[in-house]
């Protein structure tokens, strides 16, 4: 599966981008300034231990889109499934059975008269994945 992200540039985006490039470069100047200073102040010689700066990396912005390079993804196991499920009122059923034997029976009433079902049959199909969702939040195997 290949992902592609297209990120486009603001003109705002870029200001900010810019503004944040100069104060970057501002203080990676004044540390390299700072050394300097420190020692002409400095009548007496000390041992001073410091540490190496690492470069500080600018980023440049870009008023067109850039494409993102794409990832080879290797098959994972257990990965979350990107489509959604659908569910069949059997299926609820048969998942929900249990959980009613189990004395569940007036959480999953509740939970259809909120949206407006006095039964499972007379559930919207469009609840259904939230339904499923619901069920194996009580620990039922869907």
């Amino acid at each position: 599966m290949n992902i592609n992200v297209t990120i486009g540039v603001t003109p705002e985006l870029a200001k900010l981008l810019g503004g944040l490039t100069k104060a970057v470069q501002e203080i990676t100047s004044t540390e390299e300034q700072a050394p300097t200073q420190q020692s002409a102040q400095n009548t007496q010689p000390q041992a001073v231990t410091t540490q190496p700066s690492q470069p500080v990396p600018t980023v440049q912005a870009s008023s067109t889109p850039q494409q993102l390079p794409q990832q080879q993804s290797t098959p994972q196991t257990g990965a979350v499934p990107t489509t959604e499920t659908t569910y069949t009122m059997e299926q609820l059923g048969v998942a929900a059975g249990p959980l009613v034997d189990s004395g569940k029976g007036p959480e999953l009433t509740a939970w259809l008269n909120q949206r407006g079902a006095q039964a499972l049959s007379h559930l919207d199909k469009a609840y259904y994945g939230e339904f499923a969702t619901y069920l194996r939040s009580l620990g039922a195997k869907i």
